[in-house]
């Protein structure tokens, strides 16, 4: 009876073991799987930076010319987001792709993807909401420097924290601020 006693003992912890073990490779597992979709969704960060970067590059060079590096502005989108805690490259070469989609000015969105940057994280707002709200700054408002931009931008910002409109709804409220700008002067500049 004693022997049967150890042996069942024995069978009983060896099956404790095997769960266990199971238990730990379910728990490796589960953490693998969450850690491939981070690395999943880093992928498709990579990707998608590198569908915009030699989009941009060909599609905006002058006529004739050789087009902008995509290496160069991969790089400096990357810049951009690494500056700016919680950035994503990919978001920065979204909206600076919006707002040369909207204006065709390459050079002012690449001045202008630190500040990209940094008013995505600070305000949640999406590139492409971002990029078309500054676009529509740029055409419809005339505000075609970099300073200006920023100042039009910040005052944008100030809206939003008093509670008249959050940022990445401004680009559905520039007609309206526009036709009512219009009211009280030329309606141009920050």
């Amino acid at each position: 009876n004693e022997m049967r006693a150890r042996d069942r003992l024995g069978k009983r912890h060896t099956a404790m073991g095997i769960g266990a073990a199971r238990l730990g490779m379910g728990a490796v597992a589960a953490l693998g799987g969450g850690a491939a979709a981070v690395g999943g969704a880093a992928v498709r960060g990579s990707l998608k930076l590198q569908d915009h970067a030699p989009r941009l590059a060909i599609k905006y060079s002058g006529a004739g010319q050789v087009g902008m590096d995509p290496t160069a502005l991969r790089k400096g989108f990357e810049g951009a987001a690494a500056a700016v805690p919680g950035a994503k490259a990919a978001d920065v070469a979204e909206a600076v792709s919006a707002f040369v989609t909207k204006t065709g000015d390459l050079k002012t969105a690449l001045k202008l993807q630190g500040d990209m940057a940094t008013l995505m994280v600070a305000t949640g707002t999406e590139g492409s909401e971002l990029g078309n709200t500054m676009a529509d700054l740029f055409k419809q408002f005339d505000v075609k420097s970099v300073d200006a931009m920023r100042e039009s931008m910040a005052a944008l910002l100030e809206q939003g924290k008093s509670g008249a409109f959050e940022l990445k709804d401004a680009a559905s409220y520039m007609a309206r601020i526009r036709a009512a700008g219009r009211g009280f002067g030329d309606g141009n500049g920050p």
